[in-house]
């Protein structure tokens, strides 16, 4: 998995590319950096994700709970379909807030 990162206003649009696996860069690592320089409003840009497994899902979720724990949002943009069918399987589509436009996105995060 490779992935970038750049800002919009306040918001943080991690982009992943490749195959989310147990090995692979750590997204609970790269969640964690992001709110110790500060970053609190988290979009994860999934466009590019080919495969995610069932331990990528976990550290999503815990990634989540950090981002959350820490007064900070995280949400998803622009999931593929066989993603998304994977949060529904594991009951996670109503805790993500995801998006399939970038300015919908990143206008949620002053909403509310």
């Amino acid at each position: 998995m490779e992935s970038s990162e750049r800002r919009i206003d306040d918001v943080v649009i991690l982009k992943l590319v490749g195959r989310l696996t147990l090995g692979t860069q750590n997204l609970q690592a790269q969640i964690a950096d992001l709110l110790e320089r500060g970053q609190r409003w988290i979009l994860i840009d999934m466009s590019d994700v080919q495969y995610m497994d069932s331990t990528s899902v976990g550290d999503l979720v815990v990634s989540f709970t950090t981002a959350t724990s820490h007064g900070g949002k995280l949400k998803l943009l622009n999931l593929p379909d066989r993603i998304r069918e994977l949060l529904d399987i594991h009951h996670l589509s109503s805790v993500f807030e995801d998006f399939d436009a970038e300015d919908e996105a990143v206008a949620s995060f002053n909403e509310g």
